[in-house]
């Protein structure tokens, strides 16, 4: 019982938290409202937390994160049941569910990028929201932008 009021009361604050960027307070979360699922991202230590959207509040899987990396932004791709995890030198592919890791993909942008996911994969966009590249979603491979820019507003 006293386990389960430490769950409840450490997903209280980050319910109310909501959304925050990097000027934020150090989290990122992104909801699964449909499985009951959110996902929390420490952007400190880089570890990412999967847990139950009820009044339990219980841990549902963690990512294993050798090395404390920054976690700049979270994607959910609901149709492929992937997370995707925009870190400051690669992108992590991870299983929504188990948040086991399916692949890196290394990244060498000199510049600050956020995610955006559409039907062409996940681009990857600089701050001003120029498209830098973009993630194929079936061979999980970086395409390189196009040569007109291709603006988006920023998130």
């Amino acid at each position: 019982m006293i386990e389960r009021m430490k769950y409840l009361l450490l997903l209280i604050p980050l319910l109310l938290t909501g959304c925050m960027d990097e000027a934020g307070r150090g989290r990122i979360n992104v909801a699964w409202a449909e499985r009951g699922v959110l996902y929390v991202a420490d952007q400190n230590i880089g570890a990412i937390l999967a847990l139950a959207k009820n009044e339990s509040g219980r841990l549902l899987a963690r990512t294993q994160t050798p090395v404390r990396t920054t976690v700049l932004d979270l994607q959910l791709d609901k149709a492929k049941e992937r997370l995707w995890v925009l870190r400051a030198n690669s992108v992590d592919v991870h299983d929504a569910r188990s948040l086991d890791r399916q692949k890196r993909i290394a990244l060498n942008f000199g510049e600050s990028v956020f995610l955006h996911q559409n039907a062409a994969g996940v681009g990857l966009y600089s701050k001003s929201g120029y498209l830098l590249a973009r993630i194929d979603p079936s061979t999980l491979t970086l395409v390189p932008g196009g040569k007109t820019p291709t603006i988006l507003a920023s998130n």
